[in-house]
């Protein structure tokens, strides 16, 4: 088994086979739904340099407890629901400026996770209800003056 698969149109998500590294290919636009949750083995995403993808959907990456990194691009606009939740290996994550929401749950129950970067010039309006609850060892966030909503319970026992 080859521990790389490339995500792109022609080499769709149903064809990840476990792989330890997902690079997703610049023709991407989204990735979808539930495409790699419970995927164990997944220790790293990285989206081509010149990546089109802007909506990561929910579930995405729901409950890979092995990723430790993950390069979200500036193409993105939208983190769906839950698309982090139960990643308990992350420990920082960095969130480009182009994102302007943050869905329910969205990087929830990250037990490891210490550190949220928002880039510089943020463009982040809404932040879901538990987007970071019982991220229990949350040391470091700094909210971007653009946001204009925080739901309920969003850094609930954290």
């Amino acid at each position: 088994m080859s521990s790389t698969f490339t995500l792109s149109s022609t080499n769709p998500y149903t064809n990840y086979n476990g792989e330890t590294e997902i690079i997703v290919s610049s023709d991407v636009t989204s990735i979808p739904n539930e495409a790699f949750q419970y995927s164990s083995n997944l220790v790293t995403v990285t989206f081509d340099s010149n990546s089109q993808c802007t909506t990561i959907d929910s579930h995405a990456f729901y409950e890979c407890t092995s990723l430790t990194s993950i390069n979200i691009p500036d193409s993105v606009t939208t983190i769906s629901d839950r698309v982090f939740e139960y990643c308990t290996s992350l420990t920082s994550i960095n969130i480009p400026n182009s994102v302007t929401n943050i869905g329910t749950a969205f990087i929830a129950h990250s037990s490891n996770l210490q550190t949220v970067t928002f880039e510089s010039g943020s463009q982040l309006i809404d932040m879901g209800t538990y987007a970071f609850y019982n991220c229990t060892s949350l040391t470091s966030i700094n909210i971007p003056d653009s946001v204009t909503s925080i739901g309920e319970y969003a850094f609930y026992e954290c």
